[in-house]
């Protein structure tokens, strides 16, 4: 993509295992995989090198929610990302995932 202003926004849902449990279209624009190819796997599985302290849980939390990350695109190639983490609660006010 020419601009970062123009690339697309992900949505992707991380239960408390670390499993990717919820994959938006924006996923599938920004790094070419799909929801099937997605979900269910560890979203470890989507880095380039080794998670970061604190990744999924934590990572990008607290009084700044951004980080930088590299992800894989499903060509191989990389991707530089800015994660923002925010955690997803049940009716009940368990953290479901990030």
């Amino acid at each position: 993509m020419a601009d970062k202003q123009d690339a697309p926004t992900a949505v992707v849902v991380v239960d408390p295992d670390g499993t990717v449990s919820g994959w938006s279209e924006g996923g599938r624009l920004l790094l070419g995989w799909t929801a099937e190819d997605t979900v269910g796997r560890p979203v470890t599985d989507l880095l380039v090198d080794h998670a970061p302290p604190g990744f999924p849980e934590g990572y990008g939390t607290g009084p700044d929610p951004t980080g930088f990350i590299l992800l894989r695109h499903r060509d191989g190639s990389t991707v530089d990302a800015v994660v923002t983490a925010h955690p997803l609660f049940g009716p009940d006010r368990r953290a479901l995932g990030t």
